[in-house]
Parts: structure tokens; sequence; C-alpha cells
């Protein structure tokens, strides 16, 4: 469908789009489409909205305000003739594109100008009142859940979150002069009286004193943890797939991927001792030494996807919100499940990270020619990711498996003494 669509910056572009088509279906339900559903409902436009779909009905809620969300196939059989406003962030939007080719009238994509400015609009029902601080903080840990956490919380009326999931204040605060002012300006401008601040950030995890310097020691803290093993290789395919971190092991530059090269991996991080994010107990016993114990809450996911609605409520109560979480699962995020083959494959993903960076960046009041100038750039970049040759579905081998366990059982051990679980057993390690 490429040049068959057209991108929607401003309100006053999504209002002539709704005009020309009279109709629309609404392709997503994350926070971009709860987000545009929102505007519509909330401006009394619920019968532009011809219906809300998803490419999979599983990862999705059966309604959203009183609108059925349907599977997209099973729509667009019904329905051929509607346009679509595709409401998903810009690296979901080719393939979603890909989807609605030929399926629909016209095609229109909700971008990241138009979010911002519709959730400037939508404050202006409330008192929108100054960023004072934080009232909690999600600090890790990644590969743990945090984004289907984020996605739950952005959800909640008396929560406020920044539109995008990590600021990664940490990576740039020392590059500006008043990295407090920046913060405030570009991801705390409109919050409204009443909401509860907070972030989820899960490489907070190694700044226990900056956040204390920073946002005080009144802060709630919330870690997510899971299986240390998987959430290990977890992070080795995040680094492939985002370019990082792999760049000095010699025999991966020159042949590509290998199935020995987690194994050379974690040789590396055992040479220089090096703590990454899933020693739990090391950067914890860091906040506890700094917070009240009452301040630091830990889930662990695999209890929270038994129980999504109460384990979400129960986070809910600790950070003091009021708002109920109506969902019976939790969303659904970071599916992808594959390493790139080529070495070049990791190279064009490092660029495409560093350009999500600038462009997630960019000052939400940026003028529209230089957001599209960044956005083709994006759009180029996703293509060649899209294109670069991948193995799917890669496990580690039980040798692997037994190498991150050794790597990983004393701090594991550490993690039950602080948190008086049984977490060998709820985790099935080291013969438990």
């Amino acid at each position: 469908m490429q040049g068959d669509f057209k991108n929607l910056y401003t309100l006053e572009q999504l209002k002539e789009f709704l005009e020309a088509e009279q109709r629309i279906a609404l392709y997503g339900i994350g926070e971009y489409g709860t987000r545009l559903a929102d505007y519509l409902l909330d401006t009394g436009q619920s019968d532009r909205i011809a219906g809300i779909v998803v490419t999979d009905e599983a990862d999705a809620p059966k309604e959203y305000r009183g609108l059925p969300v349907r599977k997209a196939a099973a729509f667009f059989r019904e329905k051929k003739a509607h346009a679509v406003v595709i409401a998903v962030s810009l690296s979901f939007r080719r393939e979603i594109l890909e989807a609605v080719d030929g399926c629909a009238a016209s095609c229109a994509c909700m971008t990241d100008a138009l979010y911002f400015a519709i959730g400037r609009k939508l404050a202006e029902g409330g008192r929108v009142v100054p960023y004072r601080g934080i009232d909690f903080c999600v600090a890790g840990f990644h590969k743990c859940g945090t984004t289907s956490v984020f996605s739950a919380l952005k959800k909640m009326k008396r929560i406020y979150l920044p539109d995008q999931k990590e600021t990664l204040f940490f990576s740039w605060n020392k590059d500006v002069a008043d990295p407090e002012a920046f913060l405030k300006r570009q991801f705390f401008d409109h919050i409204l009286d009443n909401q509860i601040v907070g972030m989820v950030e899960p490489t907070f995890c190694r700044h226990a004193e900056e956040i204390r310097r920073i946002w005080g020691g009144d802060v709630k803290l919330v870690f997510l943890m899971r299986n240390p093993v998987k959430a290990l290789f977890s992070e080795f395919k995040m680094r492939i797939c985002k370019g990082y971190g792999l760049e000095e092991i010699k025999a991966y530059r020159e042949r590509g991927y290998y199935e020995e090269l987690f194994t050379d991996f974690l040789n590396l991080l055992t040479e220089r001792e090096q703590k990454l994010s899933v020693h739990f107990a090391h950067w914890l016993r860091q906040f506890y030494a700094l917070f009240p114990k009452e301040q630091i809450k830990t889930v662990f996911f695999e209890e929270l996807v038994l129980n999504p609605r109460e384990g979400i409520q129960d986070i809910l109560r600790f950070i003091g919100s009021a708002d109920v979480y109506p969902e019976d699962g939790l969303p659904h995020e970071n599916k992808r499940d594959f390493v790139f083959l080529e070495y070049a494959g990791y190279q064009i993903a490092k660029r495409r990270r560093e350009l999500y960076w600038e462009h997630s960046h960019m000052q939400e009041k940026a003028d529209v020619a230089k957001r599209i100038e960044m956005e083709a750039e994006l759009e180029a970049v996703e293509a060649q990711y899209d294109a670069a040759k991948k193995v799917y579905g890669v496990r580690p081998t039980a040798k692997q498996i037994a190498l991150s366990s050794a790597f990983l059982e004393q701090d594991v051990r550490d993690l039950e003494e602080l948190t008086g679980r049984n977490l060998r057993k709820l985790w099935q390690l080291f013969g438990q």
C-alpha cells in the first residue's frame, strides 16, 4: 500500500479525513488506538467509528468503552468498503499497512504528532498542573513484563505516565544544561490535577542513589522479576534485535549468528564479572539501603500472568491509585522472537535504535516538516530491518541453560534471602 495512504499529523487533518470518509475502522487498541478512540468518544463522534479491529483477538480486550473489538480479517470480509485509520506506533505501521492492502477503501496513519496533539486536547478537559516530581517508578527489570505493566497502567485515568514507556533519563541527563527542566518539558507537560505521576524505566534499577537525590525518599518503587535464566536469554535476543552489546565478539562480526553465540556472550560476561539487570538481588540491595522497605514492592511475573487483574490491582493499591483494572489479561508486548542471521542485520538494528531514540526525544512541538523528514528516514530503515535475514524460534541449549544457571545461582539465593521466598521452586531452578 506504499503511497496509497496518508499520514495524519494534526487534529485538522484528522477532521478532514473523517469528514471525507464519514465512518472509519480504527485499527489498533494499544496506546495509540485507545487515545484515538477516547478522543472520538469524548468529543461526541462515536458514530464515526464503524469498528475497532486488531490483528489477533487473543492479544486484545473483547471491547473498549462499549465498542466491540474484532479480528481484522473477519471485519474486512464483511465491511471491505470502510476507510481505516491505523493507530499504532511507527514500528508496527508497515506490517499493518500490508495487512489492510486491498481490504480498505482508503487508509490513514496516526502519527506521533497527532498522538501528542490528541493528548493535549484531552487534557483540556481537566485542570493541568505543573510537574513537581514523581510519586512512583517501576524501576526494573528488563525482560520481566515492564512493557505490559506500562500498557496496563497507561489506561488508568488517575495515573499520569509519559506517552512513551522510557524517557531513558540517565542516558542523556549529563548532556543537557538543565536535565530536569528538559524532562519536564518533554515528558510531563499535561499532568491533570489529582493524577498520580509515575515512570516505567527498567534501566533505573542501576540508579538507586540518583533516584533518591532527584525525586526524594518518598518515591514508591516497583520491581518486576521473572525466571532470570529465561530473562537473560531474552535480553541476549533483545541485544541482537536492537543492535547493541555484542560488537566485541569477533566471531559474530565475521560469521553472523551461530548456535554458540550465547555461550560466547555468557563467557564474556563471566570474564568481566559484569552485573546485568537480571542480577536482581544485587540491584535491590542498593534500593533497600536507601528506601524504607514498605516503599518497595516486588512482583514476580509468573504470578502476575496467573491472575493479571488482581496483580495489576495490587500494584494500583500500592502506588495509591483508586483506579480499577477492568481486564482479565495483560497487554501482550515485545512478541518478536527472532535474531538476525547476518551481522549486517545487527548493524541495521543499531541504526534503527538510534533513529528511534532521536525521534522519541524530538520536541512534541517540533514542526511537521521535521517530523515528516524523520519518519521518512525511519520508514526506510524499517524496510531494511524487515528485509534483513532472520532466524526464528531460537532457544538456549541444555548446556547454555546450565551455564546461565551457574552464572546466576548466587544472586538467586541472595534474592531468596532478601524476599523470604523460595524462588528456586517458583522458577524451577537448580533441581527444584
